[in-house]
């Protein structure tokens, strides 16, 4: 009686959903868990007529039932659901065994990075691969932090690197839309949800209100800190535990502010998950040693006046994504997510332990959960933790895939999921993205790395492929070795498996991230490069746009010089770079940027462009066309050969080298560039003519 009592009065919208006790509709059930309609006595399910003391009525009225799927609404204006119309609601997936169904549970911050495609890449990959199914799924429950716009940013961002999602959020033009049997995919939207699975745990005994406040749990933390004891609220310091009745009620009933905790010390919350029970026998990693994480690594510390009493910030708030925190601190997770990275000295051992078979890292074993973590928010949503183990649930989530900053939070998670009766998925951890800076390793922050934007990809023109490659090397260690003996395969192609997945830190290094770049733009055609880069000018350089459009056979022959051959050319990495570097084919954008040799002054520049048109005849083949260059020079007292200047460097003012500079100045304005006879060919002749005497009436007019 007290447990239901105080799920009345913690969920009163079940009550006032027209769910009466002693009312009968059509028929009687007793104690029936589910009554479609009709009779029946202490059944799991009658299917006609209405219930008594049933969980569930799915037409006409129900006695103490847990829900009515139509009738009287909540307070919210939604239909009470209870647990066990959300588990018809959202049955099993009919998918192929052995298929992953995998997330993406961003918050809609703004900040969209690496971490965010690494994971997404990983669980794209995991889901496709069995045949089965990539959802995304916002995790808004802290609307304070949201970012407008963020969600089709994400979608965007994403998409562009070739990231495209099954099911839940996704766009229709600029529209936020949802598809799939399996929402609402906001979770700011499945509030009720979370309330039922919540009522069900204060049903049993397992989760109650408490009212500590700010300054209670200051003063908890002092006191635990002074006699070096294990920072949380937990045991003695949970007082609310076991409140009686009436003074919770009278605290309801003034309007005090509370959330609602998870009862670890109730049976069955804390005891032991065997390594069965979650066992990920489709991913397991035999070869990675088993790990162990010590007590001080998982001792939760949901005890901030923030986290509880405010009650606003969870995990998933404060990450973009699961798997990345980087740019957050060990204070901000501690509050957040209710465990602390560093235990107090002197804590007590931990005598009861958990282990889970993780994806990547093998076996875990670590303490149980005996924290009494918030479930529910002053606001009455829930935490990450809670949402996070109901949605999952619900979803049919097979795999969850984050970074190895979570694991402290794996007891609470796996705590949560034995007290709701629920099967975990398989937990798999991966390593961080670490940056090399000063000779340290430290992990990426959005304040201190550009580099750790996606938006930095994207502005500078990173062909999609590319980043995908890189992430691949990192992702999978045998990655590399598979695009050498298969260098024309399409990526998709490649296996992508947890044993294969580092467990240590992951060096981001933007140089190889070049390097990877520059051979894939290699085995990518030059007229799908030009389209690629009408694209990104479209999206990031609208001024130059009509240029590129306008002449698009030249920025196809542009992108197309040094391809071909044995050794192709492989110094161009992203598409701002390279619009850099075929700028000068472009009138619009052409620019001197660099003098003249010091050896050759401005009369023999002048001279010797003079001399170049007066022989130039576009169709001479190349041969033809360098033999008069080198009889130009000979001419102008430069040698005809490199090597005859430097046998007897007093005879000529300098060599063919510096005659062919002169003339790659006049029609490029830099020193170095390609082939010129290969940038004439492109040019045209009448702009390859008209570029040399621009230079020379321009840049070297004659003196008086």
């Amino acid at each position: 009686m007290y447990f239901s009592a105080l799920a009345d009065l913690l969920f009163p919208e079940w009550a006032e959903s027209g769910i009466a006790k002693g009312n009968e509709i059509n028929g009687g059930a007793s104690n029936g868990d589910v009554a479609m309609s009709g009779g029946a006595s202490n059944g799991d399910a009658a299917m006609s007529g209405g219930s008594s003391n049933g969980d569930v009525a799915m037409s006409g009225g129900a006695s103490n039932g847990d829900a009515a799927m139509s009738g009287g609404t909540g307070a919210e204006g939604d239909s009470a659901l209870s647990p066990e119309a959300c588990e018809m609601k959202y049955p099993p997936r009919a998918l192929p065994e052995g298929a992953a169904v995998t997330r993406l549970g961003p918050s809609p911050t703004g900040f969209i990075h690496l971490g965010n495609l690494f994971m997404a890449m990983v669980n794209r990959r995991l889901a496709s691969q069995s045949g089965g199914v990539f959802l995304l799924r916002i995790e808004d429950t802290d609307q304070k932090r949201e970012v407008e716009g963020a969600v089709p940013s994400l979608i965007q961002s994403l998409g562009y690197f070739g990231i495209e999602f099954d099911e839940g959020v996704g766009l229709s033009g600029s529209v936020v839309t949802e598809r799939g049997d399996y929402g609402p995919y906001f979770q700011s939207e499945r509030r009720e949800i979370y309330r039922s699975f919540a009522r069900k745990l204060v049903l049993e005994g397992k989760a109650y209100p408490c009212f500590l406040t700010e300054e209670e749990i200051a003063a908890v933390r002092l006191k635990q800190e002074a006699e070096k004891e294990l920072p949380g609220i937990h045991g003695v310091y949970a007082t609310w535990r076991d409140a009686d009745f009436d003074l919770v009620s009278e605290r309801i009933r003034a309007g005090e502010p509370y959330v609602v905790r998870l009862n670890a010390g109730a049976d069955g919350t804390a005891a032991d998950v065997t390594e069965t029970e979650i066992a990920t026998a489709d991913i397991t990693a035999a070869e990675v040693t088993a790990a162990k994480v010590t007590a001080a690594e998982v001792t939760a510390a949901d005890i901030t006046a923030e986290d509880v009493t405010v009650a606003d910030i969870t995990a998933a708030d404060i990450t973009v994504a699961d798997g990345t925190a980087a740019d957050v601190t060990e204070t901000e997770i501690a509050a957040a997510d209710g465990t602390a990275a560093d235990a107090a000295e002197g804590e007590p051992a931990q005598a009861d332990t958990i282990t889970v078979t993780d994806g990547v890292r093998g076996n875990i074993t670590m303490p149980k959960n005996i924290m009494d973590v918030v479930i529910l928010k002053k606001d009455g949503l829930p935490t990450y933790h809670f949402a996070h183990v109901v949605d999952d649930h619900l979803m049919r989530t097979t795999h969850v895939i984050r970074g190895e900053e979570w694991l402290s939070s794996l007891p609470v998670h796996i705590a949560l999921f034995k007290a709701l009766g629920f099967a975990p998925p398989a937990y798999c951890h991966t390593a961080l993205m670490m940056k090399l800076d000063g000779g340290a390793k430290r992990k990426l922050s959005k304040r201190e790395d550009p580099e750790f934007a996606l938006s930095y990809y994207i502005a500078d023109g990173y062909h999609p492929l590319a980043i995908q490659e890189y992430l691949l090397t990192v992702i999978n260690s045998n990655y590399e070795e598979w695009r050498m003996a298969n260098p024309e395969a399409e990526n998709a192609a490649f296996i992508v498996t947890m044993e294969k997945m580092g467990a240590s830190g992951i060096l981001f290094d933007l140089d190889k991230l070049q390097n990877v770049s520059r051979d894939t733009l290699a085995r990518i055609p030059a007229t799908e490069l030009a389209a690629f880069m009408t694209d990104w000018a479209r999206r990031e350089r609208p001024d130059i746009l009509p240029v590129l459009i306008e002449n698009r056979e030249v920025l196809t022959k542009a992108l197309d010089i040094g391809r071909g051959g044995e050794n192709p050319r492989k110094d161009l990495a992203y598409a701002s770079q390279i619009l850099d570097f075929i700028s000068y084919f472009f009138d619009e954008c052409f620019r001197m940027e660099d003098t003249l040799p010091d050896n050759v002054p401005v009369a023999d520049a002048r001279a010797l462009l003079a001399g170049y048109l007066e022989s130039y005849d576009h169709g001479d083949d190349r041969d033809r066309w360098f033999e008069k260059i080198r009889e130009l020079s000979a001419a102008q007292g430069y040698a005809p050969k490199p090597k005859d200047f430097k046998s007897n460097p007093g005879m000529y003012k300098g060599h063919v080298g510096d005659v062919s500079t002169v003339i790659r100045l006049a029609l490029t304005g830099r020193r170095n560039s390609p082939d010129i006879y290969e940038i004439q060919q492109i040019l045209g002749e009448p702009r390859t003519r008209a570029r040399i005497e621009t230079m020379t009436d321009v840049r070297f007019p004659a003196t008086s």
